[in-house]
């Protein structure tokens, strides 16, 4: 593995790591806010039961929509609801790092 390579290796599994670690954080959040269970969440939100427990067991990203949804059933605002996360310092890396990282073994497709 050449430097460079190696480095877009470093590259992908420090923001997946940084990644997990935020889906962690925000899946902490859920749980501490929703006063009832996965299935009432997901009822008042009119989401799936299914994607309400990918995220609170940080499984899943939830995107914008989805945030937007869930403070609005949890009678939150958005800031209310992502409180206390921190800011990621790790950027997205390119298609190529990611397609060397799979093509080292270190991704799953």
């Amino acid at each position: 593995m050449s430097k460079s390579e190696a480095q877009e290796v470093a590259q992908v599994a420090a923001y997946q790591a940084e990644l997990a670690q935020l889906r962690e954080a925000f899946a902490a959040n859920l749980r501490r806010l929703r006063p009832g269970s996965q299935g009432e969440l997901a009822e008042e939100a009119k989401l799936h039961r299914t994607e309400v427990g990918n995220l609170e067991g940080g499984k899943a990203n939830p995107n914008l929509h989805t945030l937007l949804i869930l403070a609005d059933a949890l009678k939150l605002t958005l800031d209310e609801l992502v409180d206390g996360l921190f800011v990621p310092q790790q950027r997205k890396p390119s298609a190529k790092a990611f397609r060397t990282a799979r093509a080292m073994g270190q991704l799953a497709r």
